[in-house]
């Protein structure tokens, strides 16, 4: 089904400059294509104007086809023709550099609305277009999409928690302390001090005075429980903390020694030992209508993503709608969002919230970006760059509803099928015939680890698939979506992480910790380290690890500890680091400003019908001229139809429904020049 509801638009594809001629004078600094349509190609007495491809398909995320309004000319008798050409060409993403090669660019239809176009005029037409390999920014590609587009298919998702965490709202500065689950706390060798390996915060006991300390907004604060609420200031703190070893990631707490008396009290500490969102309001709820959403309200003083719509509030967390009718008690998820929400404008500081609403092309984005193929690759002699360890013994338990089992009491993702072996590292498979190897490259994965489901820790394996054929010798080749990377896609709406709340791993060999944890969903912010999309890794190998540095190491890097993110750090945009869409509509229109772009460029509609709007409302190519909707609408709209029995003529079968559409235009026309207004005229009709 399409991704977008309502009025079919059509962004325009300004990004497919690679295979028009005279490309190469187009690129800039980077080398990527920038926005220089309409473009005029002449030639053997003839010139061809080359106007903004509208991209309609994109097949597997490898095939692009687009339709190409042009308008030629005979400079000898300047007589004149418009009709579009239809281009596919392959692509090939490179979603690490944030690119798309583009190369063997065809001409696979023409349309002209004058049946008396010569041939050698199309001809030319088709000849101002080659192929030559080259790249787009992956932005540009993405944002040139039609709003109607529908993705490739992708397997039908069940199992996920649609049920909401503990949410919790407070009417003061506030601060959540997120454990999970019961405290784990790690004895620091030669001190009384033990730290809380299972939260991101510089959370400590020191048992000589059995109270508890930590660093709040820079603050050190204490109290004897660990409970919600104004823990006191910690004008002094127990010897120990200034015998911390230099060696084992102490600079933080180190850097906040000796304690500070602030000129201000610290955020209060909501303390949680389970999956928790937490919205923070200055004062009560202050309501401000958000313009042109259909009484669609703001809670406008506080960083949270919280709304009313007339007596239900609701709220946005990990890509997911709650609701409640009142704040304190009863959230429950959206089983329908209004579509009020559609409506707030791109511009609007609530703008981000798009991304997570049906019907908007941001969430189409973010739906897109979710399910990109990516590639990865390793020879055929590579092994595993970190050793696959367990505590003890290696141990299995079997996973509900398959074939396999994971092995529990290790923090790789190690499967075992029928006494054989299979690692997923890095975005791609290995296998052994021994759960600690030696490990090569597996060609072939047994089916039953597809059927994990998002309730199993492991669930994010599944989105890591060999290739299938291998035509590179002595190389593996895999392919995989963001789902590796824990974000993943309900309906038509890309979310963050499956709901589920996963037990974590605590063991205690020789009295002392080993801990890990798997992907979260609420409450924690963005891993340290990782992002959406940043390597072959899935971040969460090393999501919330702890083991004696002496012992092993199941960290993919140094973790910080300097407290947790604030909470406009927890806002829960889905759009990875990069997808400034705000940048990049003032790019485009500054771009569009630059090429001098004039109010009635072409565009063309599914079927190659060629389109534009002047000054004087819109027109379309008809017979080899040029006639407003308007006045069709007055020739075959609006006059009495058919006698009884009689057929119906085309034109009237054209344009019976010339209002809504010339309505629909109108309001896409102001839409577009409020929003991106680079894209200039786009429309198609029902």
């Amino acid at each position: 089904m399409p991704l977008l509801t309502g009025m079919k638009i059509l962004k325009l594809a300004t990004v497919l400059t690679s295979f028009l001629v005279l490309f190469s004078s187009t690129l800039s600094a980077g080398g990527h294509g920038v926005l220089d349509y309409p473009r005029v190609v002449s030639g053997d007495g003839m010139e061809v104007k080359i106007h903004h491809p509208v991209v309609d398909s994109w097949r597997d995320y490898a095939v692009l086809e687009a339709w190409v309004p042009v308008e030629i000319t005979d400079q000898s008798t300047n007589q004149q023709w418009v009709g579009a050409l239809r281009i596919k060409v392959n692509t090939k993403v490179r979603l690490e550099e944030q690119l798309v090669e583009l190369s063997d660019a065809s001409i696979i239809d023409t349309s002209f609305s004058d049946s008396m176009t010569p041939a050698r005029a199309i001809d030319f037409a088709r000849n101002s277009i080659r192929s030559q390999r080259q790249e787009v920014t992956l932005n540009e590609l993405i944002l040139s999409l039609a709003d109607d587009f529908s993705p490739p298919q992708q397997r039908p998702v069940t199992g996920f928690n649609r049920n909401p965490p503990r949410i919790v709202v407070s009417q003061r500065p506030a601060s959540l302390l997120l454990i999970d689950q019961q405290p784990v706390k790690a004895p620091i060798i030669g001190t009384t001090l033990e730290q809380v390996v299972n939260t991101d915060w510089n959370l400590f006991y020191d048992t000589d005075s059995r109270s508890w300390f930590v660093i709040n907004a820079g603050v050190w604060q204490t109290q004897s429980l660990l409970a919600s609420g104004d823990w006191s200031i910690a004008s002094n703190l127990p010897e120990d903390f200034s015998r911390l070893p230099d060696e084992q990631g102490w600079q933080v707490v180190q850097g906040a020694l000796p304690p500070q008396i602030p000129a201000t009290a610290p955020p209060a500490l909501i303390v949680s030992l389970e999956p928790t969102e937490l919205i923070v309001i200055d004062g009560e709820p202050r309501l401000q209508l958000i313009p042109g959403a259909d009484g669609l309200m703001e809670v406008a003083n506080s960083e949270s993503a919280l709304f009313q719509l007339e007596d239900t509030w609701y709220f946005l967390a990990a890509g997911r709608w709650f609701e409640t009718a009142s704040l304190d008690k009863g959230w429950a998820a959206v089983s329908e969002l209004p579509g009020a929400f559609a409506k707030i404008p791109q511009d609007h500081g609530r703008a981000a919230v798009r991304e997570s609403v049906p019907g908007t092309m941001e969430a189409a984005l973010a739906y897109i970006a979710a399910t990109l193929p990516q590639n990865s690759s390793v020879p055929m002699e590579a092994t595993p760059s970190q050793e696959v360890v367990y505590v003890g013994a290696p141990r299995f338990e079997p996973i509900s509803g398959t074939g396999v089992e994971r092995a529990v009491n290790s923090p790789f993702a190690v499967i075992r099928h029928n006494n054989a072996y299979y690692l997923n590292f890095e975005a791609a498979w290995y296998r052994s015939d021994s759960p600690t190897g030696p490990w090569k490259p597996a060609l072939v994965v047994p089916d039953a680890i597809f059927d994990i489901p998002p309730s199993d820790p492991l669930y994010y394996v599944t989105y890591v698939r060999p290739a299938g054929n291998q035509p590179q010798a002595g190389e593996a080749r895999f392919t995989y979506s963001e789902g590796y990377n824990g974000m993943y896609t309900i309906g038509v709406n890309a979310v963050r992480g499956t709901g589920w709340a996963y037990q974590p791993w605590i063991g205690y060999p020789g009295g002392t910790p080993v801990y890990w944890s798997y992907p979260p969903t609420f409450g924690w912010g963005y891993p340290r380290g990782a992002t959406w999309g940043s390597g072959y890794r899935n971040p969460y190998y090393y999501w919330g690890g702890y083991a004696p540095m002496q012992d092993i190491t199941i960290r993919g890097q140094t973790r910080s500890l300097d407290g947790a993110m604030s909470v406009a750090g927890q806002d829960p945009r889905l759009a990875r680091p990069g997808y400034d869409y705000t940048t990049l509509a003032e790019q485009r229109l500054d771009d569009s400003r630059a090429a001098g772009y004039v109010a009635d460029d072409l565009f063309a509609d599914p079927q190659g019908r060629v389109y534009k709007r002047q000054d004087d409302g819109w027109s379309k190519h008809e017979d080899g001229n040029w006639s407003t909707m308007a006045e069709l609408e007055r020739q075959y709209g609006t006059a009495s139809g058919p006698q009884l029995g009689a057929p119906e003529s085309p034109q009237r079968q054209a344009y019976k429904q010339n209002p809504d559409d010339i309505e629909r235009m109108e309001r896409y026309y102001d839409r577009r020049s409020r929003s991106y207004n680079s894209y200039m005229n786009i429309y198609v009709p029902r």
